[in-house]
């Protein structure tokens, strides 16, 4: 892939990988369909637990497999974790996704800056790595920044649209 085409698609990724709206609404999401604040909490410890212990497994697995498709299958979990939600909103439909939701970020985390690193180095422009993963990251903050704010807009009408738009992105 030429280096133009890879930065679009790159910022692209960036941006959309944070623009997800139930980001803003997922607990009010979670309390409305009968989920008591202490379960609530069971599933952000349960999801934090299930993604720090994922972290190194699947950063080997980043190395020994294809990076790209690393990227690709989080986004799919991503997309699956939102569905679930979506499909069986309830506390284990809820726990079955968040364990989706730490394989997606996990997938994500440091394989997203291999593979940046990758292209660049096949095309002899790793000086512009801390650029260009710069850049990267203000995408990703202004898609997280406009998901919140239309998250919080679109969850007046329907928790059923931010969850389809969150799979969606």
């Amino acid at each position: 892939m030429r280096l133009p085409a890879f930065l679009t698609t790159f910022y692209a990724y960036q941006f959309l990988h944070d623009f997800i709206l139930v980001y803003a609404v997922d607990k009010l999401f979670f309390v409305q369909n009968g989920i008591s604040l202490t379960q609530v909490a069971t599933l952000l410890s349960i999801w934090a637990a299930t993604s720090f212990l994922l972290e190194i497994p699947t950063g080997v697995l980043a190395d020994k497999w294809n990076r790209r498709s690393m990227l690709i299958l989080g986004s799919l979990f991503y997309a699956i974790c939102y569905s679930i939600w979506l499909l069986y909103p309830t506390f284990e439909g809820f726990l079955i996704g968040f364990i989706f939701r730490s394989l997606a970020s996990t997938f994500s985390s440091g394989t997203l800056q291999a593979y940046t690193y990758d292209v660049l180095t096949i095309h002899k422009r790793q000086d512009l790595f801390e650029q260009i993963w710069g850049r990267g990251r203000a995408f990703s903050l202004g898609g997280l920044a406009l998901g919140w704010v239309f998250g919080g807009i679109v969850s007046e009408y329907s928790y059923w649209w931010v969850l389809v738009l969150s799979a969606s992105a």
